[in-house]
């Protein structure tokens, strides 16, 4: 298992989507941030 990114404690992933290519993976956070 990797980390992929490290929220605040008032912070929760919402969303993930793969890029088209299938290289990146984004994680969207309640807070409306997208990594």
């Amino acid at each position: 298992v990797t980390k992929l990114c490290d929220l605040g404690h008032r912070d929760s992933v919402c969303s993930v989507q793969w890029t088209k290519e299938g290289s990146y993976l984004a994680v969207g956070t309640s807070h409306g941030d997208v990594q």
